[in-house]
């Protein structure tokens, strides 16, 4: 069956406005409420009749980070300020003051003492040489995290070679 043409005037509605929409609105539970750092609960162990022996909980609530630690990394500065440029001396008294999350005590302690020969040797030279903080401190791939404890034998532009032969570009 063929349907046959409309005519403009014949089986058309005219719409001549926009039906209203009604607002989407989440439950009122769903309300702007600030958000809150909560107490983590101390730990249960329910199964295998093993005793919990968790007494306190894991984490106190956070509200700001500890007042001494922008004390002790302008401590550390200002003990570095005759030895160091002054281009690394935040980030070599961060690296000395505040452990990465994800690295080991050992490796940090290395990075640390790897650091501090390189700058006491190096530290002036890789400033002039364009190395920054960043390639030098950042964990784990700046310069010191690499040494792993080693000494740098040689410096350039764009590497640094150890005293055992082993090379870290930039």
């Amino acid at each position: 069956m063929v349907d046959a043409p409309l005519s403009p005037t014949r089986g058309l509605t005219p719409k001549t406005a926009v039906t209203a929409v009604t607002p989407v609105t989440g439950p009122k539970s769903y309300g702007s409420n600030p958000l809150e750092l909560r107490e983590l609960r101390a730990l249960r162990v329910k199964k295998h009749g093993l005793a919990n022996h968790a007494k306190t909980p894991v984490t106190e609530a956070v509200t700001a980070p500890p007042l001494d630690a922008d004390a002790s990394i302008l401590e550390r500065e200002g003990m570095a300020v005759d030895g160091a440029p002054g281009v690394y001396l935040t980030a070599w008294a961060r690296l000395q003051t505040h452990r990465p999350f994800g690295v080991s005590s050992e490796a940090w302690q290395r990075a640390v003492v790897s650091a501090g020969l390189f700058l006491d040797r190096w530290g002036e030279d890789a400033a002039r040489l364009g190395w920054t903080a960043g390639q030098l401190f950042d964990a784990p791939y700046g310069l010191v995290w690499r040494l792993d404890g080693g000494l740098v034998e040689a410096l350039g532009i764009d590497h640094a070679r150890t005293a055992d032969g082993r090379q870290a570009r930039r």
